[in-house]
């Protein structure tokens, strides 16, 4: 009887032999066999990290949500100080958040990236991602929040600059802070013209001297003309300084460029009609009113 039991103890897989029997078979897409091999390679060795992301990749796939958050809890218990490990965390949170994010699931996405931020912190991709989420779910005050997160993790990735761009108005407490960066873009980058253009319309929305932003965007043009945001941002400037003929030139620039764009039409109409041109703006609000409809219907 005993020379049996240790028969069967010599032949035991171990925690090497089982952890790569449950990775070949992710590789080859067989989950139940990995998560079968894995769960068991996670009771040989529970304090090896690597079993636990692959455990939390195998369960996410199976649409066991829970089991697979708890894996990547034990995961990120390991994760202190290695780098392998952090970067295979990141790459797990950011496959779960991917999809909700293309689906417009944002709380759940939000959700599950302010835990990965938690147990994978200092990355930029992951607040990155949990900006977008929270400009899904126009809660613009934390978007901004982890759109400068991400820059002073990494200021060479262009999309919180652009992102934060797209709502400086809705965040006025943090627009001197929003507009320092933009202008520090904008040295790093002097070729480009989104630091430009980001840059005065950050000093647009706080209501600074529009001949600054002005300056701004004529350096924007002079690199990309063909940008109907920056003939649009052109337009917005040139009319606060009532300047209404060259306003309304670069709001037809701007719907020449982007026809589908309402607010176009919409200050096209207002410029046309400060101008007198009576039958063009009602032309404008036509064309406004038609555009506003056609996106409801796709809402």
């Amino acid at each position: 009887m005993l020379a049996a039991l240790f028969l069967l103890l010599a032949a035991a897989p171990g925690f090497d032999e089982t952890f790569r029997s449950g990775l070949l078979a992710l590789q080859r897409g067989d989950l139940k066999a990995a998560e079968s091999a894995l769960s068991q390679a996670s009771k040989l060795e529970p304090g090896d990290g690597r079993v636990w992301v692959a455990l939390a990749q195998v369960r996410r796939r199976l649409g066991d949500g829970a089991g697979s958050e708890a894996a990547a809890g034990q995961a990120a218990k390991t994760a202190a100080g290695n780098r392998p490990l952090l970067l295979a965390l990141r790459t797990y949170y950011f496959e779960a958040a991917k999809p909700l994010l293309q689906s417009e699931h944002f709380a759940e996405a939000a959700s599950l990236l302010e835990t990965a931020r938690s147990r994978v912190p200092g990355d930029p991709q992951l607040e990155l991602a949990l900006g977008v989420a929270c400009y899904g779910l126009r809660r613009f005050d934390d978007a901004a929040a982890a759109f400068l997160r991400t820059i002073d993790l990494d200021p060479a990735i262009e999309q919180p600059y652009v992102f934060l761009g797209r709502f400086p108005d809705q965040v006025p407490d943090r627009l001197p802070e929003i507009i320092r960066r933009f202008a520090a873009y904008e040295q790093a980058h002097p070729d480009s013209h989104l630091g430009y253009f980001l840059h005065a319309k950050a000093l647009d929305a706080e209501g600074a001297d529009a001949e600054t932003a002005l300056k701004l965007l004529e350096k924007a043009e002079s690199r990309n003309s063909a940008d109907a945001q920056i003939q649009f941002e052109l337009g917005m400037v040139l009319d606060r300084l009532r300047r209404f003929g060259d306003a309304s030139r670069h709001y037809e620039r701007a719907a020449q460029l982007d026809p589908s764009d309402a607010p176009t039409q919409y200050r096209l109409a207002r410029v046309y009609g400060r101008l007198g041109r009576e039958e063009e703006a009602r032309k404008a609000r036509e064309a406004h009113d038609r555009l506003t409809r056609s996106q409801e219907v796709v809402r």
